[in-house]
């Protein structure tokens, strides 16, 4: 990915030779945005070295040169969103920031897909909270569903669709359904 022309797909450990280039990389990076927040790259960043690495919040402050507050805050948010960094590896940064702090936007909800959705969790190819993600993720320039209110809904459609497959029979059916229940070929002989 490429942020203010900045290459910032490999975060390895810098070397001598462009140590300062990484210093003014992670500078730019971090820059807080009008809406109060790191830079979308920079967040998934702080991210990633919280959640990949086995360190503290305050070790991962000072490898990326920012305030504990930053590193608490971002993963506060991915943990009460469930969030791990295999789930988030795979996410381009802007649409990150966007899942994390979806921002208000005008018109109706974006209507989730439920019987696709559905279909693949049944076939153990998804769950509920990757779905939810990948609505998110997908539709991240829409106005969506968080994921409690996205678990509700599905809820409330899977309740809604397991009434619809009930038969309930009316009084004709039942006489009908009787009589073919009777033995084929006459009566039961002992």
């Amino acid at each position: 990915m490429i942020t203010n022309n900045i290459e910032v797909s490999h975060w390895g450990t810098p070397n001598p030779d462009g140590f300062h280039n990484w210093l003014t990389h992670l500078a730019i990076l971090r820059e807080i945005q009008s809406d109060g927040h790191l830079s979308p790259a920079y967040i998934k960043q702080t991210l990633r070295v919280r959640l990949e690495f086995p360190t503290s919040d305050r070790s991962a402050a000072e490898k990326l040169g920012i305030d504990t507050k930053w590193v608490k805050k971002y993963l506060g948010k991915v943990r009460k969103l469930r969030l791990n960094w295999p789930l988030i590896e795979g996410i381009e940064p802007t649409v990150l920031k966007n899942v994390l702090y979806p921002t208000k936007k005008a018109g109706p909800h974006t209507k989730p897909d439920f019987p696709t959705i559905h279909q693949k969790i049944q076939e153990d190819k998804s769950t509920r909270h990757q779905e939810w993600l990948q609505y998110a993720c997908i539709h991240h320039q829409h106005k969506t569903y968080g994921m409690s209110h996205f678990y509700a809904l599905y809820d409330k459609w899977l309740e809604a669709e397991k009434e619809t497959r009930k038969w309930i029979p009316t009084p004709d059916e039942t006489h009908h359904s009787l009589t073919d229940a009777a033995p084929r070929g006459g009566p039961i002989q002992a």
